[in-house]
């Protein structure tokens, strides 16, 4: 299964196998993407990243240093009642 099918089946599969309420059903870890936009004074902005046909939202409390546009990021992505949200990211080593 290629990484595409899998992030495919968890997050719009409603297979048997897969809890409502289990959190690790709902997020995916080891993503990788880079920084479309974010504001520092509001907080918040967004990450392109191959593995999603969607840009994914990043809040600046999931941030563990300054980013800014272009910068490649790692972060684990989280299904959320509004969409996916990036989470735990961290500027990626070149």
């Amino acid at each position: 299964m290629n990484f595409f099918s899998k992030i495919k089946s968890i997050f719009f599969n409603a297979g048997n196998d897969l809890k409502k309420n289990d959190k690790a059903a709902d997020s995916i870890n080891g993503c990788t993407g880079t920084v479309n936009y974010f504001n520092h004074s509001r907080g918040y902005g967004f990450i392109n990243s191959k593995a999603f046909d969607r840009r994914v939202f990043l809040h600046i409390s999931d941030l563990e240093e300054r980013v800014s546009k272009g910068q490649k990021v790692k972060f684990v992505v989280e299904k959320t009642s509004k969409g996916l949200r990036a989470k735990n990211v961290e500027i990626a080593s070149a």
